[in-house]
């Protein structure tokens, strides 16, 4: 399994050469298993012991984890790993999946590790800096939001006056006179 981490993960693909390459290491693992003496298996009966103690595996890292955060001041709890299931841990990759190691494949979500998005927030920030760190750049944007033209020599100024504010009364008084006409 040492040397076959995508089959100890389980991250073989699932298209039918990735399962011919499966169903290929089982039979050779389950070989090599079975000469080495009793008890003799099956690949299905190989992969399902693997499966069994993989998890439990992952429940004694679980517990440990969880025994770690626990609050209350007593001992520390932590239920021993064997030589073998240390074996299952490294090959599996197991550390990955419940601590979260950077560069590792790990089970379950994937996340952007916090130097991503801060890179990424600072290159969006610096990239809006960029648009206006020019002056005449700058004047053509604002000229641009205000209505301004540049023909070269002279500049025309639009400029829109907004309608007179009519307040409620006035609205009142100019409706009840419409109104008598």
């Amino acid at each position: 399994m040492a040397n076959h981490t995508d089959l100890a993960k389980n991250l073989l693909p699932s298209t039918s050469q990735g399962k011919a390459r499966s169903n290929q290491l089982w039979e050779q693992l389950t070989s090599k298993l079975n000469a080495s003496g009793p008890p003799v298996k099956d690949a299905k009966a190989w992969r399902k012991v693997y499966a069994d103690q993989k998890q439990n595996v992952k429940k004694k890292i679980c517990f440990n984890k969880s025994s770690i955060k626990k609050t209350g001041g007593g001992p520390f709890k932590e239920k021993i790993l064997s030589q073998v299931e240390e074996q299952i841990v490294a090959a599996a990759g197991l550390e990955a999946s419940v601590d979260g190691l950077t560069n590792v494949k790990s089970f379950g979500f994937q996340s952007k590790p916090v130097e991503d998005i801060v890179s990424a927030t600072t290159q969006e920030n610096s990239r809006d800096i960029s648009l206006f760190s020019d002056d005449e750049e700058m004047q053509e944007n604002i000229s641009s939001l205000i209505g301004t033209e540049d023909d070269g020599e002279k500049e025309k100024t639009v400029t829109k006056k907004a309608p007179p504010k009519i307040y409620k009364k006035e609205r009142e008084t100019k409706t009840i006179l419409l109104k008598k006409i």
